[in-house]
């Protein structure tokens, strides 16, 4: 049964009988955002369609208005005058998202039936890397339903194996096999494997002509909206341009419950015959306040942790980051969606006053391991405990079986333990060493869209985390990255990004890493760049310009230009016992990077680059055959690790059987253990004479720069006390 309290005319609560009490649902609707650049319809006290629409992604009012005139979802109350106040009035995130010139073109046919057509895309690669690693997000969209499905990717070279996942588990979820695929001519779609698999499949699959993605207009419009409506969260949010990914596949999953032109009912109700319930729904970028299980608190610890909400799960699960860089998953949480950008912050203003160097850390798709990115969640969600409503009232036990779809993949989140009521934290991760670029940095952002007085800073750490902490408008004296070598010639550092290149030119050349010659006819040339940076210590002051000279390592053809790709990197918990035993045993701890170490690598595979953008010579037919492995190439990595074993063979180092980037040296003058992360190196003895022996040795074998004592290792600072 239900009970319902109305005042003129209106249901302001409405409540469900559970066990002999009513359960009211409170909608916290009264609630405005203290942020002045929040959607500004929230000045009305009353205004529930500026809660909605934010909750749902900053949908348009006129589609708002739809869902709520049509019925086409379920949890979610509205009155015309609650609209029509919100639609009157501008939501400045919505302006900074979603400005455009004009619409994208109709389409030929539609389809009758679920997968008879479907548009495929790939938008990248984005300018900040996911917090999985990510760089490119492909987009499913099927046509007779406009039901939309994403996957994120590293590289184009993983788009199939993510295509073929989606089209499983829709396959799956319809009963009906996919007869139709509409893509560009892109080489990720249209290449041997994808052929051989929509051969065997008895897919039909039509391309564009090239260079008119008009043609591929539905997939196109899919893209611009899900950017839009990320955009947008990110924008009011106040959340880095890392978690784009996080924002992406929450907009998807937004998408797919709301109205689309041309249909009578969202696309999740077409596509599973289901109305979604949407009274789940909160505000993304949020504070939220999970429960923590009592099995992982002592009695006097808090309850309640508070993180950021930052997407959903099946099963009616919220994705929440913590102040330590883990996203989990729980179900009982509680949000305070008034709070959100900068007002976010304001509960900790005293706080932070005390202690400025508190502040979140988001990791970075590299460290001690690489995400493997292989499994694609589109599942219905499962009947369990509906989740927490905004105003900290506990919702009661419900069915989940009108649940929308958690249509992204779950291993696009990051690397984090801990505080998770449901399970831990849904992500698998590996000891990959990233593939090619592991010394390509990405360049530092700053997401203010005003000047005020205090703003957020997300600042990246030297191993490529995310922090954030408040700071003077005033102080931020940011060196712009250049993106191609045009932009550095002709920039305000030019001299300094050209030193760089000088530097890094003549280091490849004195190293032998590749030669001019004219290649045999019909060669196929690798692609190349240059990837720069801003070299910064441990205090933020400039080191040194930095360029790299990286082959794009996409263009790469498996079983013809590489073979095996493994290469170990070392693993946190070996770094943290080295250290600790250092510590126990007063031992001390020094640190060395290899210069240039991927340059190091002897190669298997005859491979041809083109010539180096602003270093080309007077013969344009001439290209660089490669000696030696570049940065970007896919088996970089593994060749550096050959090379760097045998090297430590003969000083007498074997690798660790509990780590295979942990070295042990052990004879009659002591022992001596290095550890290898890529190109940085900590090693630690009893004796100090027998390590500055081994980094002479290794300073034999490579070229290596001796930092002394170490002091910040993988971004974390190293101090000892005495």
């Amino acid at each position: 049964g239900k009970a319902l309290v109305q005042h003129q005319g209106r249901t302001i609560l409405q409540g469900e009988k559970v066990g002999n009490l009513y359960a009211i649902r409170y909608n916290a609707a009264g609630r405005s955002v203290s942020d002045s650049r929040s959607c500004a319809a929230t000045g009305s006290v009353d205004s529930a369609a500026a809660l909605w629409h934010r909750r749902l992604g900053h949908l348009g009012f006129g589609s708002l208005e739809r869902m709520c005139r049509e019925n086409m979802v379920t949890g979610m109350e509205l009155d015309r005058g609650s609209l029509a106040a919100a639609s009157s009035r501008i939501c400045e995130p919505c302006i900074y998202a979603k400005q455009s010139r004009g619409p994208f073109p109709a389409t030929g046919h539609k389809a009758v039936k679920p997968l008879g057509l479907v548009h495929m895309d790939v938008c990248g690669p984005m300018p900040e890397t996911s917090l999985g690693g990510s760089r490119y997000v492909t987009t499913v969209l099927d046509d007779c339903t406009g039901l939309s499905a994403v996957a994120f990717t590293e590289t184009k070279d993983a788009i199939g194996k993510k295509v073929r996942a989606i089209f499983e588990a829709l396959e799956n979820i319809a009963g009906r096999r996919v007869k139709e695929v509409r893509t560009d001519r892109g080489r990720e779609f249209v290449n041997q494997t994808m052929g051989d698999y929509f051969s065997n499949k008895g897919i039909i699959h039509g391309t564009t002509v090239g260079y008119t993605p008009e043609q591929n207009g539905a997939a196109e419009r899919l893209n611009r909206t899900l950017l839009e409506k990320t955009r947008a969260m990110l924008v009011e949010s106040e959340l880095p341009q890392q978690l784009w990914a996080e924002a992406l596949a929450t907009a998807n999953y937004l998408r797919n419950i709301s109205p689309v032109a041309g249909a009578k009912v969202t696309p999740h109700e077409a596509f599973m015959g289901t109305k979604p319930d949407i009274s789940h729904l909160r505000v993304f970028g949020c504070a939220a306040y999970a429960h923590v299980p009592k099995e992982k608190r002592n009695k006097l610890e808090p309850v309640s942790r508070k993180g950021i909400f930052v997407g959903y799960e099946h099963g009616g699960h919220y994705r929440i980051l913590f102040d330590d860089g883990s996203i989990t998953k729980h179900s009982a949480v509680r949000f305070d969606e008034t709070a959100i950008g900068n007002s976010r912050m304001d509960s900790d203003d005293d706080e932070e006053e005390a202690d400025d160097g508190a502040g979140m850390v988001l990791p970075s798709g590299g460290g001690g391991g690489a995400l493997d990115g292989s499994n694609m969640d589109i599942e219905m969600a499962e009947n369990n405990s509906g989740p927490s409503t905004s105003s900290g009232q506990t919702a009661p036990p419900r069915g989940q079986a009108n649940m929308p779809l958690a249509l992204f993949p779950r291993t696009e989140q990051s690397r984090g333990g801990g505080g998770d009521d449901s399970g831990g934290p849904s992500t698998s991760g590996g000891q990959l060493a990233p593939a090619g670029n592991a010394d390509v940095e990405m360049q530092d952002r700053r997401y203010p869209l005003r000047e005020r007085k205090r703003l957020i800073e997300w600042r990246r750490e030297p191993n490529g985390r995310v922090t954030y902490g408040r700071i003077n408008a005033a102080s931020t004296g940011e060196i712009p990255e250049p993106s191609t070598y045009a932009e550095a010639t002709n920039g305000p550092h030019a001299e300094e990004w050209k030193k760089a290149m000088d530097e890094e030119i003549a280091a490849q050349l004195a190293n032998g890493t590749w030669e001019l010659a004219r290649p045999p006819e019909g060669t196929r040339l690798l692609p190349c760049r240059w990837v720069y940076k801003v070299k910064r210590g441990a205090d933020g002051e400039i080191e040194r310009f930095k360029a790299r000279l990286v082959v794009k390592g996409y263009e790469q053809r498996a079983g013809i230009d590489y073979g095996e790709l493994f290469a170990p990197t070392s693993r946190f918990a070996s770094l943290r016992a080295l250290l600790a035993v250092a510590a126990a045993k007063g031992m001390p701890i020094h640190q060395l990077d290899v210069s240039t170490a991927f340059l190091n690598g002897e190669l298997e595979e005859e491979l041809w680059m083109q010539q180096p953008p602003g270093y080309e010579s007077k013969d344009p037919n001439q290209a660089c055959r490669l000696k030696r492995s570049i940065y970007g190439l896919k088996q970089a990595p593994r060749c550096w690790y050959v090379k760097l074993v045998a090297a430590l063979d003969k000083l007498g180092f074997k690798p660790s059987q509990a780590d295979p980037a942990l070295f042990i040296k052990k004879d009659e003058n002591g022992i001596v253990y290095l550890l290898v992360h890529v190109d940085d190196i900590v090693t630690t003895s009893d004796d100090v004479e027998l390590i500055k022996k081994v980094k002479a040795a290794v300073g034999e074998a490579f070229k290596i720069r001796d930092l002394g004592e170490a002091k910040v290792f993988l971004g974390m600072e190293i101090s000892r006390e005495e």
